[in-house]
């Protein structure tokens, strides 16, 4: 199976973070998450999502 790394739309983003589709358009929107922009049209790529993913769960643990 063909894993995609570029170009998620908000709906396969939100699939792989596990949330809605409108708290990943938010977090875009507010520039918290990495995304890139196509006309207007929000989208992310795979590693940049799971990187951010992992600095998220970092800054959340207290060691």
């Amino acid at each position: 199976m063909d894993v995609k790394e570029t170009g998620l739309t908000p709906t396969e983003a939100s699939a792989l973070i596990g949330c809605k589709e409108y708290t990943i358009k938010e977090l875009a929107r507010g520039k918290k998450i990495p995304h890139y922009r196509v006309g207007n049209r929000y989208r992310f790529t795979r590693s940049a999502l799971i990187k951010w993913m992992v600095d998220q769960e970092e800054k959340n643990y207290i060691k």
